[in-house]
């Protein structure tokens, strides 16, 4: 694994978070949806009274799995910006959390830290290098 696969992994878990969010509130939704309407209810069925106990279940094991990965999420972020602090040149430690940590592009990292985008592009690769020689994976 390279050093760019290793240190993206963070905006991965972070992204696998937010959609895990979203799923969520995706089935909190149908609980609204999920009323029941009695003017057109037949007399021969009844409503089905565990869909809704189902649908919390869901939600339940759901909001259990989102805090697992934010635990997991939340440890491997503190690895990762140790192992950046452990960088020994300065320019490398900022693109590295800028790009990999608070999930900016180059273009966005240029401006933060006040150098062309070619510059800190060429700066990027020697960081990478760097982590690499660093922490062999």
């Amino acid at each position: 694994m390279t050093a760019k696969e290793y240190l993206s992994q963070v905006q991965e878990q972070q992204n696998k978070i937010l959609e895990q969010e979203e799923y969520i509130q995706r089935l909190r939704a149908t609980l609204d949806v999920a009323g029941i309407r009695y003017d057109k209810e037949r007399v021969q069925t009844s409503p089905d009274p565990d869909k809704m106990a189902h649908t919390f279940s869901k939600i339940f094991e759901q909001e259990e799995i989102l805090e697992d990965m934010k635990k997991v999420f939340v440890d491997f972020r503190i690895k990762v910006i140790d192992m950046i602090h452990q960088i020994e040149n300065d320019i490398f430690r900022k693109i590295l959390n800028i790009v990999y940590i608070d999930g900016k592009n180059l273009k966005e990292c240029a401006k933060d830290i006040g150098f062309s985008y070619d510059y800190v592009r060429e700066m990027h690769i020697q960081a990478l290098s760097a982590f690499d020689k660093k922490f062999p994976q």
